[in-house]
């Protein structure tokens, strides 16, 4: 195979990222959610996980066929596939109301597409157990993105099936639980790279107990402050990290910690005058100069969160304020994180 030229390379990789939908959210992201390799989404219940993963499903499907008239054929489209894991039933009111506020949304001067076309081109499978997942992607996916046009595929979500199919104090079922999970990724990225498909895994969170109570206290914004420690966690009213451990967490290229917020967190925003101020300290690695920096958002109701980007090949970490609307997920302001 020939070489190519830095230039030619750039052209070929000018649709990098699956835009959020948001303006905030694709800045804080450094242009949204990669199309290589696996982009991780975890959080607490509550958080707001399934209604990102629904709204990117439908983003996907809006930016990947805008020159599409809208009486094209549905063979045409580019479509999302979506695998609901674990207990009740997909969300398909929720996923409804939002294609019908993005028809609303579109007008003559800019047409989009209409719901029953944006309902059409989501392909929605039900997956029981870890195994169920891993045929998904190992022997249906490929033939629906050679077949279907599938260009993004969303994992709603892995965590909970892993951690109720395996007992922790069994190490057989965890040595068997790090296989499954090697595998799974390894399947994902070679779907990814082969039929440049955007990959969205949702995961959960779990208690974490590294790190010192004291250094919550030093804290400026208290106990319901933000702590980003020496591995990256997010810390909200206590300590979480995402599930499935160091193996998977190494297997995702971007990771995304979603947060409730506490009512005393709740009211207030990250807002630097200059991010500079924003940094890590090496002796007890929580986030400082906030004293002068922090300010009231009158904006911010009761139903903020926080978004956490905790690594990413495209961008620093970044801490977001985002609220939930009938229209999906909606970002507030964010600012990076210097570390």
């Amino acid at each position: 195979m020939r070489c190519q030229s830095a230039n030619t390379l750039l052209l070929d990789n000018c649709d990098v990222f699956l835009s959020m939908g948001d303006s905030v959210f694709d800045e804080a992201t450094g242009g949204g959610i990669l199309r290589s390799g696996i982009t991780e989404i975890s959080g607490e219940a509550g958080s707001g996980k399934t209604q990102f993963c629904i709204s990117l499903t439908l983003q996907n499907i809006l930016q990947q066929n805008k020159n599409i008239g809208p009486i094209s054929n549905s063979g045409a489209f580019r479509k999302s596939a979506y695998l609901s894991c674990g207990e009740g039933e997909f969300p398909i009111q929720r996923l409804s109301q939002i294609a019908s506020i993005i028809e609303n949304s579109s007008n003559q001067s800019t047409p989009g597409l209409s719901r029953q076309q944006l309902l059409d081109n989501v392909l929605i499978e039900k997956c029981h157990n870890v195994e169920d997942i891993l045929d998904s992607v190992t022997n249906k996916l490929p033939d629906m993105c050679r077949e279907d046009n599938v260009s993004f595929v969303c994992i709603d979500s892995i965590g909970g099936l892993a951690r109720n199919e395996f007992d922790p104090v069994h190490k057989a079922q965890m040595f068997e639980r790090t296989q499954l999970l090697l595998k799974l990724s390894q399947k994902l990225k070679w779907l990814s790279d082969t039929f440049n498909v955007c990959i969205v895994v949702a995961n959960q969170v779990s208690s974490s107990f590294d790190v010192d109570s004291a250094s919550v206290a030093m804290n400026p914004l208290g106990n319901a402050g933000i702590v980003v420690g020496k591995d990256g966690l997010l810390l909200m009213d206590g300590a979480v990290t995402p599930a499935l451990g160091l193996v998977w967490a190494h297997c995702v290229n971007a990771r995304i910690i979603l947060s409730r917020q506490s009512s005393a967190l709740r009211r207030t925003i990250l807002n630097y005058d200059n991010v500079d101020h924003a940094h890590v300290t090496d002796d007890n690695d929580i986030v400082t100069g906030l004293d002068n920096n922090v300010t009231t958002l009158a904006t911010a109701s009761s139903a903020s969160r926080v978004m956490f980007l905790q690594f990413s090949p495209a961008a620093p970490m970044s801490l977001t304020s985002y609220q939930i609307t009938n229209a999906g997920p909606v970002g507030i302001s964010y600012n990076h994180i210097q570390a």
